[in-house]
């Protein structure tokens, strides 16, 4: 059984984990190199929370390698895992996914190994197909962080802009008396803001003269 579990270098590793992440939670599938038992948990997408969790791995089994399978090679996950030297991660394409999990999940019953389960079969029966990730240093990682950390930060203020212009397209193009009041003391507000362009000043103010019914652009 152990021989099944070997590196081909001639290292060991003494725990296996299949990962299945999502925004702000992340299924986990674990097994021992040295049993037979599956242990499944449920980590919250918390820095904190991801550190304590790596703290009791290094802990149980000693600082010796574990490896551990994910559906992506980059994102936030990636980049707390990849600072551990003990972990070794193993990327997987998510159409080598999407395909296991129609063999193994025909019914889609209850009972159906859950994602993180299959990435887990797939690491430990699969690996010589697998590719590890390299270990990146100190400043590499940091950066890609930044810029993952950038990329999401860009996508809130999109999905903000987005929302403020269909709640003003709304009031502008029905409000009466007191709602229109309310549109001139929200543009009172963003005009007199510091960290407001100069476009989204001048809109107010042409909504401001043009009166209600005026659809902003």
């Amino acid at each position: 059984m152990k021989s099944q579990l070997t590196l081909q270098s001639g290292g060991e590793f003494t725990a296996f984990i299949g990962i299945d992440w999502a925004d702000t939670k992340h299924d986990i599938c674990l097994q021992a190199a040295d049993g037979v038992q599956r242990e499944f948990a449920v980590l919250p997408h918390r820095p904190a929370d991801i550190e304590d969790w790596v703290v009791t791995l290094r802990h149980r089994f000693h600082g010796r390698p574990v490896a551990i399978c994910i559906e992506t090679s980059r994102g936030a996950l990636v980049y707390a895992l990849q600072k551990y030297d003990f972990l070794v991660l193993f990327p997987i394409n998510p159409a080598t996914l999407a395909k296991y999990r129609q063999a193994f999940k025909p019914s889609r019953a209850k009972s159906d190994p859950t994602d993180a389960q299959i990435a887990l079969e797939i690491l430990m029966h699969h690996r010589d197909k697998l590719k590890p990730l390299r270990p990146q240093s100190s400043g590499i990682r940091a950066l890609t962080l930044l810029l993952e950390e950038r990329r999401q930060l860009v996508d809130e203020q999109w999905a903000s802009h987005n929302l403020s212009r269909k709640i003003f397209r709304e009031i502008t193009c029905g409000c009466g008396g007191l709602l229109w009041l309310g549109v001139v003391f929200w543009c009172g507000l963003v005009s007199r803001g510091q960290q407001k362009t100069r476009a989204w000043r001048v809109k107010c103010l042409i909504l401001l003269e043009a009166g209600p019914g005026i659809e902003p652009r």
